[in-house]
């Protein structure tokens, strides 16, 4: 695609260049390696894939299945599907709440759980909601010769079973330490492991069974230097990548008459609804704009003179102010919208217990009533935000002075108390 053909080019890649790496590695899983002959196989047909089925749960219990298969047609759920189960106990013969709709592909499922979700889909006037049925279909596997190529340790992984369709491969180290520690180019093909997703979660077991009780038979392309062979774990799916919204302009080389909330809300309010501006303390030539949709931002970006040199596709550039016609740079942003961006005064929370301080020690010392021990200060290191599991909690005594209730030493009251020995300390905080 055009972000990773943009990244290579960088590298001093040419397109060409890096079509090949994703061809080698597929680490996106997007190039499937299922053989048709696979099709045939027991385990296969006409047996459903992965990641069809849709588990719906919250059935109203005086709700029927026709009503079930009603409310489902209504919100445009039906697309696809090739069977219903109304789960029902098998003592009393009534539904258990929930069913399990299949689909005739991915794609279908995947949709039908969106639509139920967005048309906010109910039966007997009960929401009900829906999701991907789970299953184990992607297994990690260790120990690969650093050396084979993906074909390679493909074809070797089809001998444990049919249903392998997709196999991403995880890439090399660009460089390792050699024997007198010094940097040199590692020269090998992949980084020793990959993620073998199968058809189905049969296919995947099969593969688990074969691959253990031909343990002693080591595969072709497992590393030699390793003596377990290939190691293989189900693993969860590959996480998907989730689409950002850029909702902030990023502003540099900005003049005083810019560099305020009003100067960046005159110049860039016109493309959409400010949510709030915020203008470094430090370098006041910088700042950000926050809006509250990414339409705003793509209009504005629309505007700007494109950096001489930049990657194609890239964003921003320069940008005349309609404050007094000054150029300044523009830019998209990931940074999110804080309505307190701009109060730099307020004071950060630790997240437990009140004001914190930078070091890993809460400042207290403005609550400090007099010159006491016990009238404030630090509270001990480690009490919620260090290493040690130590509870510190100030508490305000009758006098106004601060004092500090720590726990009693983690769990060894329990511990002591099992044992015949000590008392329990966990409610003596003092």
């Amino acid at each position: 695609d055009a972000t990773t053909t943009r990244a290579s080019e960088a590298r001093g890649e040419t397109a060409m260049e890096a079509m090949d790496e994703d061809e080698a590695y597929d680490f996106d899983e997007r190039r499937s390696v299922l053989l048709e002959s696979d099709a045939t196989d027991a385990l296969i047909a006409g047996k459903p894939g992965r990641e069809t089925e849709v588990f719906v749960k919250g059935i109203a219990a005086e709700a029927s299945e026709n009503d079930v298969h009603a409310a489902l047609r209504k919100c445009g759920a039906e697309s696809g599907a090739t069977g219903f189960e109304l789960v029902t106990d098998r003592t009393t013969g009534k539904h258990r709440g929930y069913a399990f709709a299949r689909y005739d592909s991915r794609e279908s499922a995947a949709n039908a759980v969106a639509a139920i979700a967005k048309a906010e889909c109910e039966v007997k006037k009960m929401k009900i909601t829906a999701s991907v049925k789970p299953s184990k279909y992607r297994v990690m596997v260790t120990g690969l010769r650093k050396d084979a190529t993906r074909e390679e340790i493909v074809e070797a992984l089809r001998s444990r079973g049919a249903g392998l369709e997709f196999f991403a491969l995880s890439r090399p180290r660009s460089a390792k330490k050699n024997a007198e520690n010094a940097v040199v180019e590692s020269g090998d093909h992949n980084g020793g492991r990959g993620w073998a997703s199968f058809y189905n979660e049969a296919c995947a077991e099969r593969f688990m069974k074969n691959m253990a009780a031909n343990r002693e038979e080591k595969l072709p392309v497992a590393d030699d230097k390793d003596k377990r062979g290939l190691v293989c774990e189900f693993v969860g799916p590959r996480p998907q990548k989730k689409e950002i919204e850029i909702k902030t302009l990023h502003v540099t080389e900005m003049n005083e008459a810019n560099a305020t909330d009003q100067g960046l809300r005159e110049a860039f309010e016109r493309y959409g609804t400010i949510l709030g501006t915020q203008i470094m303390e430090k370098d006041r030539t910088r700042g950000w704009v926050f809006y509250d949709s990414a339409e705003s931002v793509e209009k504005a970006l629309a505007e700007c003179e494109p950096v001489e040199g930049a990657a194609e596709g890239d964003k921003g550039g320069a940008f005349i102010s309609s404050v007094d016609g000054s150029t300044i740079k523009v830019m998209s942003s990931r940074k999110s919208y804080r309505s307190d961006a701009g109060n730099r005064g307020r004071e950060p929370n630790s997240g437990r217990g009140g004001p914190s301080r930078g070091g890993g020690r809460d400042d207290w010392s403005k609550y400090r009533s007099g010159d006491s021990k016990y009238g404030g200060g630090l509270a001990p290191r480690g009490s919620w935000s260090g290493a040690r599991q130590v509870n510190a909690t100030p508490v305000i005594l009758p006098t106004g002075q601060v004092a500090y209730a720590i726990g009693g030493g983690g769990g060894r009251g329990r511990d002591n108390r099992r044992n015949g020995r000590g008392r329990d300390n966990r409610h003596r905080p003092y």
